[in-house]
């Protein structure tokens, strides 16, 4: 029984320990107005209409996301590339424009979709809701919100953004 309760009890400091370790990281991220500029453009073709979305592939990118982007064209949007397939949840931190989210698959598959999540009030949120996926991704991808809609995307429709 002693070996089951230190057990648990290091997995909860352990949980513990990392949450905190990312909650104050991605507290210490402040503005700033040249980042989307440093970010690699890819023109991608959804339901025959572009995009130009910025491409984050690495860990510190993809946890800034569009926090503090006070606007995008609604040609516009954002790539979270990551290395394997999984559930990647994702949340509103400092971000101060809806967003309608969208999960997809290694094949391009839609498995995922979020429509008009809300950015998160940290000044009201305790701490912000988290959006969790039902079916494990390798890409998000992140559009204006009311886009999905425009472009009458579902889940299964593949995106060819490979090109």
């Amino acid at each position: 029984m002693n070996v089951i309760y230190i057990a648990c009890t290091l997995v909860v400091v352990v949980c513990v320990f990392y949450l905190a370790t990312t909650y104050f990281k991605i507290n210490k991220i402040k503005p700033d107005d040249t980042y989307l500029s440093s970010l690699p453009i890819k023109i991608i073709s959804i339901n025959g209409k572009n995009y130009d979305i910025w491409i984050v592939e690495d860990e510190d990118k993809r946890q800034r996301g569009l926090m503090y982007v006070k606007d995008m064209k609604k040609t516009s949007g954002m790539l979270f590339i990551f290395d394997s397939t999984s559930i990647y949840p994702i949340w509103m931190k400092n971000t101060v424009i809806p967003l309608d989210i969208i999960w997809i698959s290694e094949e391009g598959n839609v498995v995922f979709i979020k429509e008009n999540a809300k950015p998160c009030d940290s000044t009201i949120d305790a701490l912000c809701h988290t959006i969790i996926p039902t079916s494990p991704a390798r890409f998000i991808l992140e559009l204006n919100a009311g886009q999905v809609q425009k472009l009458g995307l579902k889940v299964g429709e593949n995106i060819n953004f490979k090109q």
